[in-house]
């Protein structure tokens, strides 16, 4: 403390210090960086970006705090991140991973490119990675974050990347429920990459609140999400139906498209364990789900065509990449639009024609918990059944959801593989480059010096910006924990104060209410006095 009672600014250590300015120069020559010659020099030199992948590298090189990138199921969103990771050396990307199939296909793929990479294990040291993949379960723990507090305090941690980002806004709660907790990993005061298929203009403003931040300070590329190359389909079957008949429906369904093409998959996706493992039990095949044994090496057999069909629930439809799966069959109502979206996009990763097929009971829709489930209910029921009870193409609807397409969209277009309601069949028929130059040296050698200066300077201030911008959702995360804290700790209190005004037996006099616990209590007191 000086003299006055002024505070003495804490002096950073000089590792510190080091660390900041090696950051800053790091950061300012990854703006300068030519992406697109990097993919060549990573990918081959007909190496070129697709779609808005081009867009959403430059947002993240430019530094913007939160990117939030939709893309199209194959489109290459794990590029972007690996692309950053083998031309940046020296720091770490962090990435969220669901599935550990998914992991094990993202090592390889790292591996390939010569990218080092790593699962997450608490005893084993992963600073030199630089890709480190975690579970969500594991993302939200405290050992990680320590993990993650090591990095910053070093300045190594380049990225923190959500795949399949959207799971946080699951509202099931039986569900993984650590993945609607990702948000807290604002508290990294990092840039964080935001990853996903599929997100609902209406699920936006959601997705913002979850992950702690504001719109602004959000960097949102959109591409649009339809897939042109399935074709969807619905067969309905009646109220009538037996369980055994709407099994053996299924079954034959599975078999002809089996028999139809003799290299492409089959995924059959259901709600229920049992109805799962009995399904699969019947068309002699793996069944895959949550907690079950050995879904590794399931998985491993069925993406190198050793098993051509599975059965599965939703976990299958988080990222699976296998490209010849050409056929998705649904057994039962999808819990949403968004679900069903992404468990069809499975199909047809290959470019190749494929199919979505729903075969719903009438009758079988489960009830909604809330008005939010009512709403999402709805929107299946006119997926299967159309708006107003008119037959309505399928893509209108799964369109008008996810892209804000239903008004200018009337039905599939040319380009699309059509649906069966817009084929008439009512859901009966089957239907080298190198890094730009440098530019020319100047002749005075102080001019270049200054020029020099007031780069770096302006690289400085754009860093501490963006740092700045990081430290926002971070702030909030605080506040909400101290707010729930003063909560908690005002309602320990209350409860404390009520214990101790009332005497133990008193309370037990007048557990069950009524006269009679008073009137002892009262005489108790009489009796002490």
């Amino acid at each position: 403390m000086q003299d006055g009672g002024e505070c003495k600014k804490q002096k950073r250590a000089p590792f510190e210090s080091e660390a900041d300015e090696a950051r800053i120069d790091q950061w300012g020559q990854l703006r300068k960086m030519d992406t697109a010659a990097q993919l060549q020099r990573m990918m081959g030199k007909a190496a070129e970006f697709r779609g808005v992948q081009k867009e959403a590298i430059n947002a993240i090189v430019a530094g913007k705090s939160r990117v939030v990138a939709v893309m199209l199921t194959g489109a290459g969103k794990s590029m972007l991140f690996m692309l950053l990771a083998w031309a940046e050396q020296g720091g770490t990307t962090v990435v969220v991973v669901l599935l550990i199939a998914l992991r094990g296909d993202m090592m390889r793929r790292c591996r390939k490119l010569g990218i080092s990479c790593a699962e997450w294990e608490s005893r084993c040291p992963l600073d030199a990675a630089a890709i480190v993949l975690v579970t969500p379960e594991s993302a939200v723990g405290e050992e990680f974050a320590t993990f993650l507090n090591r990095l910053r305090a070093t300045r190594q941690l380049d990225w923190i990347v959500i795949d399949e980002c959207y799971i946080v806004l699951n509202r099931r709660y039986d569900f993984r429920k650590e993945m609607q907790r990702l948000g807290k990993l604002a508290a990294a005061e990092t840039q964080m990459v935001m990853l996903m298929a599929t997100l609902p203009l209406s699920e936006e403003d959601e997705l913002f609140r979850r992950m702690y931040v504001e719109r602004e300070q959000v960097e949102l590329i959109r591409a649009a999400t339809a897939r042109t190359n399935v074709a969807y389909r619905v067969i309905r079957v009646g109220k009538a139906a037996k369980k055994k008949e709407v099994e053996e429906m299924v079954v034959c369904t599975v078999q002809q498209k089996l028999r139809k093409h003799k290299k492409g998959k089959v995924v059959v996706y259901g709600n229920l364990v049992l109805k799962v493992k009995e399904l699969a039990q019947a068309l002699g095949c793996y069944a895959y789900y949550y907690k079950g044994v050995g879904k590794a090496s399931m998985l491993e057999e069925f993406a190198v065509g050793k098993q051509r069909v599975i059965v599965v629930m939703s976990a299958l439809g988080m990222g699976v990449d296998i490209p010849d799966i050409w056929c998705i069959v649904h057994i039962d109502w999808p819990f949403t639009v968004l679900d069903y979206a992404q468990e069809s996009g499975r199909a047809g990763r290959d470019g190749l024609r494929s199919e979505a097929v729903m075969i719903v009971q009438e009758g079988q829709q489960q009830a909604a918990e809330d008005k939010q489930g009512e709403v999402e209910q709805q929107l299946v029921g006119a997926y299967v059944e159309g708006k107003g009870g008119a037959a309505t193409c399928r893509r209108v609807v799964l369109d008008g959801y996810l892209d804000r397409r239903e008004k200018e969209r009337v039905g599939c277009e040319e380009g699309e593989e059509k649906c069966d309601v817009c084929r008439g069949t009512d859901g009966e028929g089957e239907g080298e480059g190198d890094e730009e130059l440098e530019e020319d040296e100047d002749d005075s050698g102080e001019e270049e010096e200054d020029t020099a200066e007031v780069e770096r300077e302006e690289t400085r201030q754009a860093f501490e910006e963006q740092q700045q911008a990081r430290r926002g959702p971070r702030q909030t995360l605080i506040q909400q924990r101290q707010q729930e804290f003063a909560d908690v700790e005002w309602l320990r209190r209350q409860l404390a104060w009520w214990t101790n005004r009332r005497p133990a037996k008193v309370r037990a006099d007048t557990t069950y209410g009524g006269v009679g616990g008073r009137r002892a209590g009262r005489q108790r007191r009489r009796s002490r006095q």
